[in-house]
């Protein structure tokens, strides 16, 4: 059976969170029913990252895909600038065999009270939860051992491929600052580009830095 390369699987995951959310831009609600229960805006995206060396091994790029569901926070508590919500972001196996995700809340605050040009939105944003690597045990720690026969006849040695290693699953608290910004493009679209500090927690903060593109859907 092929292996599927792994732009090709962010690609098919991408369209599926796209299909399966689709519907959000579609469904009428009364504006009665507009509460800071309902959420307001959603983003799914692109990511892009490079993860510090301890965080699978070597330093390396990780290509993937997500999606942000914000809501607008509660009036009085918060500046009316200020979504709330939660995010996933899923990255497959690379070459060296690792999958990693992230899942948390987040925080975006608006910096202009509106947006510039009538078109731009200057953001920071922060987010916080866990970051999950997981490993394909066989790309791993997999070496080709030879033994010598044990009679004084010589011969050739046997090689044969040692089982590799598994390696269990890693789950870390992970924190994402970021700067960003919103560009309008039509009425309740925008295109979205993110920078992100990617904080990973593992035996101290380990930086890595991420890249995000994607559209936000506005009601």
């Amino acid at each position: 059976m092929p292996v599927m390369h792994p732009r090709i699987r962010v690609i098919r995951f991408a369209a599926a969170l796209l299909a399966a959310l689709a519907s959000f831009t579609t469904l009428p609600i009364p504006a009665a029913a507009q509460t800071p229960a309902t959420p307001v805006m959603l983003e799914p995206y692109v990511s892009r990252a490079r993860l510090d060396p301890t965080v699978v091994g070597e330093r390396t790029r990780f290509s993937g895909a997500g999606a942000r569901l914000l809501y607008r926070a509660p009036d009085r508590l918060v500046p009316d600038r200020l979504l709330v919500g939660g995010f996933f972001t899923y990255a497959p196996a690379h070459e060296r065999g690792a999958t990693t995700s992230q899942v948390g809340a987040l925080a975006d605050l608006s910096l202009a009270h509106r947006p510039i040009a009538g078109r731009l939105e200057p953001l920071l944003s922060l987010g916080v939860g866990a970051f999950r690597t997981r490993w394909d045990d066989a790309r791993l720690d997999g070496r080709v051992l030879c033994v010598r026969p044990l009679d004084s006849g010589g011969g050739a040695p046997a090689c044969f491929d040692a089982p590799a290693r598994r390696r269990a699953p890693a789950t870390q608290l992970a924190l994402s600052p970021g700067v960003g910004a919103r560009v309008g493009l039509l009425p309740g679209v925008a295109l979205r580009v993110d920078a992100r500090d990617l904080v990973i927690y593992r035996g101290g903060p380990r930086h890595s830095f991420e890249l995000t593109t994607g559209v936000s859907l506005m009601r």
